[in-house]
């Protein structure tokens, strides 16, 4: 089923709304439920074992080096959070961590916005960093783009391009093939969701009618609402 619009389809492959890269989400899946769910001898679906996280330890990490970069006081506590958070990311690859050596604040930025991108990756704080970081108009106003709708991503050889990725961690697809949303086609990417935001007034929330009157008229609704 269409998670977008709820239309049911029967054909065209388990890849119908993929990523533009083709690959689903592990993180946070109960493997064990979903595969017992699959083969029909476990729990369903829809039930999961994992652990809720309330706030984790990297997060923490990651807030104090923001905080310390933006207020201009960098110093070596700014890298061993950074160092830490990575660090445990490789634990176990076989690869050892390139640490953050540099103490220029405009990289460091750079660094830790990406490493709050991928690290917390589908645990609720990208619209949050978007905002507060002032980029959102720039990250919402555009098409997401998923896998082609009956075949082969065409990002590789036929193409000869990869996304581009800037210092936000903003990504874009310019010279991509697309084509509208559905079910079937040819190997273009299809155009998932078009996403729109307003500076004027999506950085702020409306403020509720019952506050502005329970103020007798000191609160003032925000603009655009």
């Amino acid at each position: 089923m269409d998670p977008y619009d709820g239309t049911e389809y029967t054909s065209a492959g388990a890849n119908r709304f993929t990523s533009f890269s083709g690959y689903f989400w592990r993180k946070f899946s109960d493997e064990p439920t979903l595969l017992g769910a699959l083969a029909g001898t476990g729990e369903s679906g829809t039930r999961s074992e994992e652990t809720i996280y309330l706030m984790r330890y990297a997060e923490v990490l990651l807030i104090y080096a923001e905080a310390k970069i933006e207020s201009g006081t960098i110093d070596g506590s700014v890298l061993n959070a950074i160092n830490e958070v990575r660090e445990r990311a490789y634990n176990g690859s076989g690869f050892s961590n390139p640490a953050v050596t540099t103490t220029d604040q405009a990289e460091l930025r750079k660094i830790v916005r990406r490493e709050r991108k991928v690290e917390l990756a589908d645990e609720g704080f990208r619209l949050f960093d978007i905002k507060r970081w002032g980029i959102a108009e720039k990250v919402l106003n555009t098409t997401l783009l998923g896998g082609p709708a009956n075949g082969f991503s065409k990002i590789g050889g036929d193409l000869g391009f990869v996304p581009d990725i800037d210092d936000d961690g903003f990504i874009t697809y310019s010279g991509a093939p697309t084509q509208e949303r559905q079910e079937l086609g040819n190997l273009d990417f299809r155009e998932l969701e078009i996403r729109s935001f307003d500076a004027s007034k999506h950085y702020l929330w409306p403020i509720p009618q019952s506050e502005i009157d329970a103020s007798d008229g000191v609160v003032t609704q925000n603009s655009g609402y």
